[in-house]
């Protein structure tokens, strides 16, 4: 498996030198490749307040709409029940709060816990815990460090709808079960690594815009990366992804200014790998190659 190593974080803050937190995180960064970091928490977003806009308008809740006798009117009162359900869930959110340090979750109470959290300044971190089958974290909207959800074997589902900001670094690796992994909202994070979750077929991220680094490795049922709205990255690496068929999901991306890697990809088509690669001015490193060996795929 390739490492989480110190170059490849240098090469994200590379890319993301005005990233809040950048230089304390390369200070943070140890000699070692899988090291464990110094402590301190310095990257702990103080302005991760929580916006509370996502209460909902409950203007829309009028009763007197129930007052229309006509049959038409019928349907548009169905529909104003599904907007208050919207508000319901909004409303679950009203009492979220800040919620401080590292969180590292060992007990489903730990997990239920974190229902109410807003933000965690720390890492928030969910690993080797067998009896996790989903994360369902509603109120969360940003991690001040690192997020970590790995080696949960029986990990089906993450669902992370407000989730806009990971300071440091995102890890989803080596979840054998996961299938979905919602985070409709999620805007920025230093690093990305997504790797050996047999089952997830597809990785979006809709709104995200900002990530130093990008590893997509090992994922065997992975068939598309989508991130619309990403133009630029230090490293990009997408390797060994068995049943990866495209890169049209990243088309939006005009710069990787250290390192890329597109390799054993084996229903990528070669040629296109070489087309997207050679749009890209990389300063260090490029390896395209043993792409397209089943090519085309069924």
């Amino acid at each position: 498996m390739r490492s989480r190593s110190r170059f490849g974080l240098l090469a994200a803050c590379g890319v993301l030198l005005a990233a809040p937190g950048c230089q304390t995180f390369i200070d943070k960064i140890p000699d070692e490749e899988g090291a464990p970091w110094d402590g301190d928490d310095d990257l702990a977003d103080d302005d991760a307040t929580g916006d509370d806009d996502a209460t909902g308008d409950d203007d829309i809740s009028d009763d007197d709409v129930s007052d229309d006798d006509t049959g038409d009117d019928d349907d548009d009162d169905d529909d104003g029940g599904d907007d208050d359900g919207g508000d319901d869930d909004a409303g679950a959110c009203d009492g979220a709060a800040p919620c401080t340090g590292d969180h590292i979750i060992e007990t489903s109470a730990q997990l239920a816990n974190l229902q109410q959290c807003e933000s965690v300044s720390g890492d928030l971190i969910i690993r080797d815990q067998d009896w996790v089958q989903g994360v369902d974290l509603p109120c969360l909207e940003s991690v001040g460090d690192d997020l970590d959800i790995s080696r949960n074997d029986a990990l089906i589902g993450v669902d992370l709808p407000g989730l806009t900001e990971v300071a440091s670094g995102l890890y989803i690796e080596d979840n054998g079960a996961l299938v979905d992994l919602q985070m409709p909202a999620f805007e920025f994070v230093l690093v990305t690594f997504v790797q050996h979750n047999a089952a997830l077929t597809t990785y979006s991220l809709p709104s995200m815009t900002s990530s130093g680094n990008l590893h997509f490795v090992g994922n065997d049922a992975l068939t598309g990366i989508d991130l619309p709205g990403v133009t630029g990255t230090g490293m990009l690496i997408i390797a060994d992804n068995t049943s990866l068929n495209s890169l049209a999901g990243l088309a939006s991306l005009t710069q990787v200014s250290w390192a890329l890697e597109i390799s054993d990809n084996p229903c990528l088509s070669q040629q296109e790998a070489s087309s997207f690669a050679q749009q890209f001015n990389v300063q260090h490193s490029v390896d395209v190659s043993g792409n397209g060996t089943s090519y085309p795929c069924p």
